[in-house]
């Protein structure tokens, strides 16, 4: 074999050497561009999920504070009760008492 012959080999075998790099590298390229890809997907649907669990926080807020507010009222209604309820016992008492008294 001549040294052409052994030049020609060995750039045959450097571009086909070549070839193979570039193969590995597009195939590294593209799997890293899938890989972003699918991160700014992922990017995007957790800012849109992040979103609607703000709303939802802000619903819920919304809703307790109606609860605490009811239960106030509520609260109130129970007291007022209770002071009538009272009234009507007093009331009851003397309408007993005075009633014992004129059967005397």
């Amino acid at each position: 074999m001549t040294a052409e012959e052994e030049l020609a080999n060995l750039r045959k075998q450097n571009e086909e050497d070549a070839k193979k790099l570039q193969g590995r590298a597009r195939i590294t390229a593209s799997v890293f561009g899938t890989l972003a890809i699918i991160a700014l997907i992922s990017l995007v649907y957790a800012f849109f999920q992040q979103e609607a669990a703000d709303r939802a926080r802000i619903e819920a807020e919304k809703t307790m504070m109606m609860a605490v507010e009811q239960t106030s009222s509520l609260k109130k209604q129970i007291q007022l009760e209770q002071v009538r309820l009272l009234v009507c016992e007093k009331t009851v008492a003397e309408l007993q008492a005075s009633k014992a008294k004129q059967g005397k």
